[in-house]
């Protein structure tokens, strides 16, 4: 086990317990406060308006998590778009080094990375060659396209050369071959031959191509095994895949928010695939039927235009729950006869099945929904739901969606939830597409950083000093999988329990931290944590201290330093 550091500037002691958040001065309410640009990341998604941008464009963003120095604090990539100048693309995507006080760095140059990518989407961090190192994976909606006099593809893969730099490895890894002309916007990483190195799932949307999964070599290299090993790769219009184990036997299942579900003769809309155990994954359909008979209430059924996803045992039942954003006329009637269900708030029974429980819980009307996120905002035990939104695009228009806010449910701990985005201050308008929550400044609460298509991006911090305490684990184990991908936790305190998976990918064009964080309401101590690591076998720990950042390192308790590993 190993204690890992809180910035010396917020006065807490590494390697003890942290004392407990500060009370709210005077009764003051609990807030956002938007830090952009005091954090360094106040950059802007842009699209040259001298080149026709279709919309797919519209659609595309993207922010990936992780780190890349290998200095204990996650870094972070965003994309950007294009605005050219005489053939040079003056806003290239951007990596920003954490400083370790809560702020960051921008070293995309410095770091090799090609400023030719400029209709970028979906970028991933995770290790791929086994190496230790994260290296950054990076989808497109161009295929093989001169833009500007810059050449713009629609998939690279970057090797970190040890903590200061990447190599563009596209060709050697053979997905340039597999996926170069198809417009790839999300991207899920996870062991799912038991081999110890990371395989790949990567979606395309308005694409006939149907290479999605990939199997690793162990150094990189992938091949397609989406006819093999997928018992329906006939499927079209997917945005956000998730490897997670959804009906507890052990193994990882796939879950894929999709697009047009009645607007595609096969394969649309959301669907999930289980594993029978061998990496073979069986097509359940739709996560709940389509309504039929006559006059079909279309409130049930199906996600129409899934989007975002976010999965995570939000009622504590022991089992991972799957929420999938869409789309919801604010009028309630569309007239193109789509976009008047909403969200979705799948249920799951622990065995896989799954119940749309949308209208009891409260999160139906999110207007034009993306990237989503479920994280205990508040630290009272019970996760909360983030969601951006947005639409307008230059080819039909859709006025009505243009100044969406994003949308902000806490839970009443009961299983609903209440919108409160104005209330907390992030009730952002712009066109919001990838999301990133997470404690950028380990003040114990979780922060969000939103990327917005045409616009500037949000840091919004969270200002959170109820008193409610937390603890932030984080795992690691032997090569090639070294940061646990699939591992799961599960904590016990005050009588609750709660559950955590780690991921690689997982949400619209984005992806989650590693470390996972648990709000723990009032309760002093955690009673019990057990790991299952991604081969199943457990290990339990009790009696920790609350307030502080832990990382488990497999098989071992020993504290090795103050700091990351």
């Amino acid at each position: 086990m190993v204690l890992y550091g809180v910035p010396a500037a917020l006065g807490f002691t590494s390697g003890a317990a942290l004392g407990a958040p500060a009370e709210q001065p005077n009764g003051a309410p609990w807030t956002f406060t938007n830090a952009s640009v005091a954090t360094g990341l106040g950059y802007t998604h842009t699209y040259d308006t001298s080149v026709f941008t279709p919309e797919r464009h519209h659609i595309a963003g993207g922010l990936a998590i992780g780190d890349l120095n290998d200095d204990g604090w996650d870094d972070l990539y965003a994309v950007t778009g294009h605005q050219f100048s005489n053939g040079v693309n003056l806003n290239p995507n951007k990596l920003f080094l954490a400083t370790g006080d809560g702020s960051y760095i921008e070293a995309a140059a410095a770091w090799g990375l090609n400023s030719h990518d400029t209709h970028s989407a979906g970028p991933l961090i995770a290790d791929f060659n086994g190496d230790g190192y994260n290296d950054l994976l990076v989808g497109g909606v161009e295929g093989n396209l001169l833009d500007g006099g810059v050449q713009a593809v629609s998939i690279r893969l970057y090797l970190n050369t040890g903590g200061s730099g990447f190599v563009d490895f596209t060709v050697g890894s053979k997905l340039a071959g597999l996926v170069a002309t198809t417009w790839n916007f999300g991207m899920a990483a996870a062991d799912i031959d038991g081999d110890g190195d990371l395989d790949l799932f990567i979606t395309h949307w308005q694409s006939n191509n149907r290479k999605f999964l990939f199997r690793n070599n162990g150094l990189a290299v992938f091949t397609d095994i989406s006819t093999t090993q997928l018992s329906n790769s006939d499927i079209t219009n997917l945005f956000t895949p998730a490897f997670v184990d959804i009906n507890g036997d052990g193994q990882l299942d796939l879950l894929i928010a999709g697009d047009f579900l009645n607007e595609s003769t096969i394969g649309g809309g959301s669907r999930y695939f289980l594993n029978d155990g061998n990496g073979f994954f069986i097509d359940q359909g739709h996560p709940v039927a389509i309504p039929s008979g006559p006059n079909p209430n279309p409130l049930n059924g199906p996600d129409e235009n899934g989007m975002g996803s976010a999965i995570a045992d939000y009622d504590n039942d022991g089992d991972l729950d799957w929420f999938v954003s869409s789309i919801h006329d604010p009028d309630g009637v569309s007239e193109a006869n789509w976009g008047v269900t909403g969200n979705r708030l799948y249920r799951n029974d622990g065995a896989g099945h799954f119940t749309d429980v949308t209208s009891a819980a409260g999160v139906r009307a999110g207007f034009w929904g993306w990237g989503s996120c479920f994280a205990d905002f508040n630290n009272d035990m019970h996760l909360d739901l983030f969601h951006v939104n947005g639409f307008r695009s230059a080819l039909n228009g859709e006025p009505e969606f243009e100044n969406d806010p994003a949308r902000m449910f806490i839970s009443n701990g009961d299983g609903t939830f209440t919108e409160q985005s104005v209330a907390l201050g992030v009730a952002d308008t712009p066109y919001g597409r990838a999301v990133l929550c997470f404690d950028n400044d380990r003040d114990g609460d979780i922060d969000i950083l939103v990327n917005n298509n045409r616009n500037t991006a949000r840091f919004f911090r969270n200002d959170l000093a109820n008193g409610n305490h937390f603890i932030t684990i984080k795992l690691t184990q032997d090569l090639p999988n070294a940061a646990a991908i699939g591992a799961t936790i599960s904590l016990t305190s005050g009588g609750i329990s709660q559950l955590r998976v780690v991921q690689a990918g997982g949400n619209f064009s984005s992806s989650q931290p590693r470390a996972q964080h648990f709000g723990l309401g009032s309760n002093a101590a955690v009673d019990s944590i057990t790991i299952t690591w991604p081969d199943g076998q457990q290990e339990t720990h009790t009696n920790l201290a609350v307030d502080q950042y832990v990382e488990f390192a497999r098989g071992s308790d020993t504290v090795f330093k103050d700091g990351f590993e």
